[in-house]
């Protein structure tokens, strides 16, 4: 019987806490590779990330002028773009060389929750199975660090939060997956990486034990947890009916376990139809940004040759004066 090649994908909106859920996922056992992104005075700890697929997927935003601060991505646009199939190709055979022998193994990147209509498509071609980990941390501290890390403004944190988000819970409904909340780490450590490990169905690891008491005592730190909001405080800011609210309090609730099958699929659903209008706003925004990049890449195109020919007339008119002024 063939072996079941599986990948353990976290996803969540940046500074929502991926990176110590990673670095979770590594104490149960999946590897992360070897050429991760180093650690600085933004995660101290590491951002347990491959720095190769965080350009790649850069390099994927760029085919319709987006990134990590810009909403309204269009993955489908991304797709029809024609350079993208090479930029899948070559993410496949960068992934197959460094975990092709791997029966097991994790990625993170914050990009890949707003990508993975086309990362469905690399899992394809790789012959693996992917289970997610939905990071789940209240949106006021999230834009908190966004805007003290220089990353985006609070408003902003919050749109982007609310389409990072959207995106992760629908591209992930028919897959396994576990909802992680970032706060319940701290001071329950063990008991969530072993909801993790029960939930993903990972095999056991002699090691575990020790790598899960080694990750609570010696990696979480109330430092590395920075600011923490509860539901009462961000119904402050989003006071009823709020899409911010609701959206997070529902990923709280599945991340203790709180929701059948047959609730999360009727709080989703309409949480889904209520989410429409903003989707087309995001879209809407993304394609005026589009045509501001577009006029301004052109403007640029015009102004350099335009500028190289000022300089040599006026180069040519300083040559014309020293002529006449020695033929005086």
């Amino acid at each position: 019987m063939p072996v079941i090649k599986r990948v353990i994908v976290v996803l969540g909106m940046q500074r929502s806490g991926t990176s110590t859920i990673a670095r979770a996922v590594h104490a149960l056992g999946v590897p992360l590779g070897n050429n991760l992104l180093p650690a600085n005075i933004f995660n101290p700890r590491g951002y347990w990330e491959d720095q190769r697929i965080w350009r790649l997927n850069q390099n994927f935003l760029d085919l319709v002028g987006a990134s990590h601060q810009t909403g309204g991505v269009n993955c489908q646009g991304i797709l029809d773009h024609p350079k993208c199939e090479s930029l899948i190709a070559k993410t496949t055979g960068y992934l197959h060389k460094h975990f092709g022998d791997c029966p097991l193994w994790g990625l993170k990147d914050p990009h890949i929750g707003r990508l993975l209509p086309l990362w469905k498509i690399i899992f394809q071609r790789l012959g693996v199975e992917p289970s997610y980990v939905i990071a789940v941390r209240n949106p006021l501290s999230i834009a908190e660090s966004l805007q003290r890390c220089g990353l985006a403004a609070k408003e902003s944190g919050y749109v982007l939060w609310l389409e990072n988000m959207f995106s992760a819970v629908d591209e992930t409904l028919d897959s396994p997956r576990v909802f992680v909340d970032y706060d319940a780490l701290f001071g329950h450590a063990t008991e969530e990486l072993l909801r993790m490990a029960h939930t993903l169905k990972l095999p056991a690891d002699p090691q575990q034990s020790q790598n899960i008491a080694s990750f609570a005592e010696n990696f979480l730190s109330e430092n590395l947890r920075g600011s923490s909001y509860n539901l009462e405080e961000l119904r402050t800011v989003f006071p009823d009916p709020s899409l911010f609210f609701d959206l997070y309090e529902f990923m709280r609730l599945a991340a203790h376990d709180q929701l059948s099958p047959g609730a999360f699929s009727q709080r989703w659903t309409l949480l889904t139809l209520r989410y429409a209008d903003v989707r087309r706003c995001l879209a809407a925004g993304a394609a005026q940004y589009q045509k501001l990049l577009a006029y301004y890449q052109h403007r640029n195109r015009m102004w350099k040759p335009l500028k190289k020919m000022e300089r040599m007339v006026r180069t040519g008119r300083k040559t014309l004066l020293q002529g006449s002024r020695a033929a005086l």
